[in-house]
């Protein structure tokens, strides 16, 4: 039996296409970077954590880098922004990405995509910025309390062991 590796089946399906949240932008967006390709993320984006108001855009770049999503109610109209942020400090400097949307209305459809810069240099009093990134536009829906069904998947990582599956 051929073993499945499972960080590249999570980047090559995406965990969002999987659980029907969202269509993954662009597969572009789960190839290894290559030198002087130009490729800034590396997996994603991905939901996670769907409440009625809220809903957690993820994604992980090879560099660290600052990120953010800008997200509206209409596909063209992308006129909000969010970033992550702990005590008023803006988080930065990253590979991993989770950036909480908040303020949603329940049960209704969102636009978004994810943003990030490469930082290229993270001095004191000196931050410079390299290589930019704009995912394409992708979608998800805002759960609804009073809604009278609801479809989801669970995925559990198996660390590499398809014994497991049985279980």
């Amino acid at each position: 039996m051929k073993q499945l590796d499972r960080r590249k089946f999570i980047s090559a399906v995406g965990l969002a296409g999987m659980a029907g949240l969202s269509p993954l932008p662009s597969f572009a967006l789960q190839t290894p970077k290559a030198a002087g390709t130009g490729t800034l993320v590396k997996t994603g984006p991905y939901l996670q954590s769907p409440l009625p108001g809220k809903m957690t855009v993820r994604w992980i770049t090879h560099d660290p880098c600052f990120s953010w999503v800008e997200y509206g109610e209409q596909a063209g109209q992308l006129t909000q922004k969010a970033m992550a942020s702990e005590f008023g400090l803006v988080e930065a400097y990253n590979t991993v990405h989770a950036i909480t949307l908040t303020d949603l209305l329940p049960g209704k459809q969102y636009f978004y995509r994810i943003c990030s810069k490469k930082i290229e240099s993270f001095e004191p009093y000196k931050l410079v910025y390299g290589e930019a990134f704009a995912g394409g536009t992708a979608s998800f829906e805002t759960l609804h309390p009073a809604a009278e069904s609801v479809s989801f998947l669970v995925l559990n990582d198996i660390h590499d062991r398809p014994e497991s599956f049985p279980h």
